[in-house]
């Protein structure tokens, strides 16, 4: 992450160097100055997002925050949970079809949470998730199609 932020900081501070002659080929050079300043800027916001992409595990349950200074929260409390689902999503047509797997975590109140296992601190967490499922006796179903 360090490294990106420092390769963003890099490209802009070299958009300085892009000469500002217009003749010849040298009338790309506003369009390769701002690239430049762009790309630098997409790479320094990149690592904040994923600095705050974060999943918690405790005896009680746990937490996932993803986004933007971890605007999307999802707190599940295992004790308050009456059975959690593992699901498969098929989206898209032909040659885009794209998979993404959820726990679909119901509760006893007749909530439910959709919490995606999409991303990498979600999927390096599950066999945490799942052993604390099983130490609250929390039933979970499989729904995943083999293939």
């Amino acid at each position: 992450m360090v490294a990106m932020a420092a390769a963003g900081v890099i490209s802009i501070f070299s958009a300085r160097f892009v000469p500002t002659r217009t003749d010849g080929w040298y009338r790309f050079t506003r369009k390769i100055r701002w690239g430049l300043i762009s790309i630098g800027v997409v790479a320094m916001f990149v690592p904040v997002v994923m600095y705050f992409n974060k999943v918690t595990i405790s005896e009680e349950g746990f937490t996932e925050n993803v986004g933007f200074f971890g605007e999307k929260a999802h707190r599940v409390t295992f004790n308050d949970l009456e059975r959690v689902e593992f699901v498969a999503e098929t989206s898209g047509i032909g040659r885009s079809r794209k998979t993404n797997y959820y726990l679909i975590c119901f509760g006893k109140q007749g909530t439910s949470h959709k919490v995606p296992v999409s991303g990498s601190c979600m999927q390096t967490a599950l066999p945490e998730i799942v052993q604390g499922l099983k130490t609250a006796h929390v039933p979970i179903i499989d729904k995943v199609p083999a293939e």
